[in-house]
């Protein structure tokens, strides 16, 4: 019997090891192979909660909340090449504007309460859309759309986020018909969502479109499991590992809106594990799904703003199947995983360049195959 358990034990230890062999040798192989430097004036912030990577023109579209304007910057010279100053419509601008390039002809925004516009490459405004319709949901935002959750064009029809964190039982996104004014509503948070409350960051949703699979897929900040819909059939939905082994199981903050209240929310959020952005790969077909490491509970109570607001970034590396095939630890400091986007030469990243104001380097991670 003992024999028995011995190579038992033996032939574990043996999976775990070539596991642990395929790992290191997966992380390896999204590697840094260069940097891209942005320029920008006095005016342009070096951070954008809206960045566009515009695959004709291998540009870089980037919001600015400064002046209200969209500038296009050469990923080939760094240097802007275009600026778009919107022209503001009423007398209540929203001030958390983003917007999607399509063509010179079609950039849609949501700068207005209410309502979703078409302008052009000017700025200027050719037809404004409803963007929601309280005779099917009540009580829903505006679209709540940056670089983790943006608009989508597919097919003459917008798809955006429309998620009231908390709010666990209502739908998380809408589609605009841009021909019929039409809206429609699809997705959801995950059922465990509605046994407890996931807040603090956790309730917090991040979604990329692939365009080759017509396929939608979100990343929850509590869900070890990626979610994706085809827009054949929205009501359908996959479920897909996509965690690291090195995290436990999540627990929420607390189990009703009741008391201790959000402070401890947010304490449960930083010590805990938690997933964050996704964004598809069109050039090599694969998915890479930002997860973020927890902080001690020493670190956040700390006086250092620093240690008590950062999680060590981590990325997994899914195929175009969903499937993990690596998985790649970022220092803790070293990026802004909120400001990435994928281009013809790998994922980009923003460097912290805590004191640079007149430029901005992303980091390229490129996926090279053995």
């Amino acid at each position: 019997m003992h024999q028995f358990i011995l190579q038992f034990l033996l032939i574990l230890t043996s999976l775990a090891s070539q596991t642990n062999a395929k790992q290191k040798q997966a992380l390896a192989l999204l590697s840094p192979i260069g940097s891209i430097r942005v320029h920008l004036d006095y005016v342009t912030p070096p951070n954008s909660f809206r960045l566009q990577y515009i695959a004709e023109k291998d540009q870089l579209a980037y919001w600015n909340d400064n002046d209200f304007s969209i500038i296009y910057f050469s990923l080939e010279t760094g240097k802007p090449v275009k600026k778009t100053f919107i022209e503001r419509e009423g007398p209540n601008p929203n001030y958390s504007n983003n917007y999607l390039y399509v063509d010179d002809q079609t950039i849609y925004t949501n700068d207005v309460i209410g309502a979703i516009r078409q302008i052009d490459i000017n700025g200027k405004s050719i037809k404004k859309h409803k963007n929601s319709d309280p005779s099917k949901i009540n009580k829903l935002p505006d679209p709540m759309v940056w670089t983790g959750s943006p608009m989508t064009y597919h097919n003459s029809k917008l798809y955006f986020q429309v998620a009231i964190g908390g709010i666990f039982t209502q739908p998380t996104m809408a589609i605009l018909n841009l021909k019929t004014d039409q809206i429609d509503y699809f997705s959801g948070y995950p059922d465990f969502y509605k046994e407890a409350y996931w807040r603090g960051g956790f309730e917090n949703m991040f979604y990329t479109f692939n365009p080759d699979k017509e396929l939608f897929v979100f990343s929850y900040a509590a869900d070890k499991n990626l979610t994706s819909i085809s827009v054949k059939d929205l009501n359908g939905t996959n479920s897909h590992y996509a965690s690291s082994p090195t995290y436990g199981n999540l627990k929420a903050p607390r189990k009703s809106m009741q008391s201790p209240g959000r402070k401890h929310d947010e304490m449960k959020f930083m010590t805990q594990p938690s997933f964050h952005m996704i964004h598809y790969d069109p050039y090599r077909k694969l998915y890479y799904r930002f997860a973020q490491d927890p902080i001690s509970e020493n670190d956040y109570y700390s006086k250092d703003s620093e240690r008590s607001e950062t999680k060590a970034p981590r990325i997994i590396i899914l195929n175009e199947h969903l499937e993990i095939i690596g998985e790649k630890e970022l220092p803790k400091f070293k990026y802004d995983i909120n400001m990435s986007f994928v281009s013809p030469k790998g994922l980009c990243i923003k460097l912290k360049n805590n004191e640079a104001e007149d430029f901005i380097d992303f980091e390229v991670l490129l996926w090279q195959k053995e």
